[in-house]
Order: structure tokens, then C-alpha cells, then sequence
């Protein structure tokens, strides 16, 4: 799954125990830092460390390297992806991408050189989504936002709820998997997956020729909300996350759209502070 990146770095990755680490950042010329189970650690060839005079040091051309070999060895392949500043790598991984951008008419046309890159590494935890779950969907359908600030578990809830619910439920599940990371990191064998799609033409393609009974997807922007209101008054379900500190911070067009908000915890992924009802009351 990382076989694209430096093999000092994947020497390192091995001895601090892969299955821990949910990011990794590789900058040019600087200590490559890593996420090990919540916690920030410099990355030496022998693992984790707190010294940064001991971490790997990638230059330029390793990270053009890694990105390269991210994106299958075919620029081509994910050009699109490029000019959005990330690349999903096998499995899941998604590479975000920091550097010289090129503009034409005002939007991104090329990526002309990168810097840095933050490896974000995809984990199935068994029971992610069980809190979530059994106090929203359980006992019946219902339309579930989750949101928090980055890197809090919000895709690993999703990834844990929509195995439930095609296992539990029975549901005709849809994933609606833009970036290619939902569906992955277990089979999800039940469900319908629409990949590398973006929201509006999903949502289309769903309704149309797909029949499902709820569409799971993740970080929606305003301009989603469109599409997902139409969705629920198509009598579709819809449960996805969105990048809010928490719901206070809901700006108008995702209030009052869904039955039940799911706000994280900022004490470690996955850890709910907070389930709300449609008017944003918290519930007991």
C-alpha cells in the first residue's frame, strides 16, 4: 500500500509498526514527521523518534519520486487529481500534495512542482462507527452528517457505518467514494461504489439507474448541498461527513438538512463529543 514511497522512510514505517501510523509528511529537506496513533513523531530508519537530528531527510527528487510512483506511474492517470492537490494512491492513500501550482483563467491547469506531501493512511477500525450507528440508524434510516476539523476519523466512522448497514440493514448502500478511500480496508461487498466521481454527477447517476435505499459520502462542501437535498426529497437517504470544528460552526446551507449531526471529539479519531437533532439540540 505504501510500496511508492522512499525505502528508507518504508524501512522506518516497518519498525514503528505501519498498522499505527495514520500520516505521514514528507517535506523537502526537512525531518519526515509521522502520526502514530495521535501522537506527532520525527521518523527515523529505526522507527519513531523525538529527535529531529535522527529523521529521514527526503530531497525534491525523492518526493517527485514517490508522488510519481503514487499516481501508478502515469501522470496522465491522475491528472485531475494533480490539479485538485491530492493523488489516492493504492488502497486508499491519499497523498496531499504542497508546491509550485500553474493557473490559467483563474483555475488550477497544472501541478509544476511539489514540495511536500501528507500521507494520509487509511485504517479499518473494528467498531468505529458502533456509537454512531446504534444511536442513529439502528432502529431506521435517517439523514447523518458527521463533522470535525480535519483528521479526526470522520472516513473511518463512514467506512464502519456503511458496512453496517448493508450487513445489519440490509440496505441498497451507495458510496458515493470521490477520492477513493471509503471503500477500502474491507470488502464492503454489499454495496454499490461509485469511484473517483464527483458529488454532483454521483448523486445523478445514483438516483437514475441505481435505486439505492441511502448514499454514504464524505466532505461535502456547500455546494453539495444541492444535490444532497434533493436526494432526501427523491426519498433517498444520505450519510456523509463535512469539515466543521463543530456544529455551531454549520454555515446555513447544511442546517436543518439532515435528521441527526454527529460532532468529534478533538481527544483522539473517532471519538464522538456530541449527537444533535435537527435543530442542532444536543441529544441525551
Amino acid at each position: 500500500m505504501l510500496e511508492f514511497l522512499p525505502q528508507p522512510i518504508k524501512e522506518g514505517l516497518a519498525r514503528a509498526g505501519t498498522e499505527n501510523v495514520y500520516e505521514i509528511r514528507i517535506r523537502k529537506n526537512s525531518p519526515v514527521s509521522v502520526n502514530v496513533k495521535g501522537r506527532y513523531y520525527y521518523l527515523s530508519e529505526r522507527g519513531a523518534t523525538n529527535r529531529a537530528e535522527e529523521a529521514i531527510v527526503c530531497t525534491e527528487n525523492e518526493i517527485e519520486n514517490a508522488l510519481y510512483g503514487a499516481g501508478r506511474f502515469s501522470v496522465y492517470s491522475v491528472e485531475e487529481q494533480l490539479r485538485r492537490g491530492f493523488v489516492t494512491a493504492e488502497g486508499g492513500v491519499r497523498v496531499g500534495i504542497a508546491g509550485e501550482y500553474v493557473f490559467e483563467n483563474g483555475k488550477v491547469s497544472a501541478l509544476k512542482r511539489a514540495s511536500s506531501l501528507c500521507v494520509r493512511v487509511p485504517h479499518r477500525i473494528e467498531g468505529a462507527g458502533a456509537e454512531v450507528f446504534a444511536r442513529t440508524l439502528k432502529n431506521g434510516l435517517k439523514n447523518v452528517l458527521i463533522v470535525s476539523a480535519p483528521g479526526r476519523g470522520k472516513t473511518t466512522i463512514l467506512r464502519d457505518v456503511a458496512e453496517r448497514l448493508t450487513e445489519e440493514n440490509g440496505r441498497n448502500v451507495l458510496i458515493c467514494d470521490e477520492r477513493g478511500e471509503i471503500a477500502v480496508c474491507g470488502a464492503l461487498c454489499g454495496a454499490d461504489v461509485l469511484s473517483f466521481v464527483d458529488k454532483k454527477q454521483a448523486f445523478s447517476m445514483a438516483m437514475r439507474a441505481l435505486r439505492p435505499d441511502v448514499i454514504v459520502t464524505d466532505e461535502l462542501s456547500e455546494g453539495d448541498c444541492d444535490d444532497v437535498i434533493r436526494a432526501i426529497r427523491g426519498g433517498v437517504y444520505v450519510v456523509a461527513s463535512a469539515h466543521f470544528n463543530g456544529v455551531r460552526e454549520l454555515t446555513v446551507p447544511f442546517r436543518g438538512v439532515f435528521d441527526a449531526y454527529v460532532a468529534l471529539s478533538e481527544r483522539g479519531a473517532g471519538n464522538v463529543a456530541g449527537i444533535y437533532d435537527k435543530n442542532l439540540r444536543l441529544l441525551p
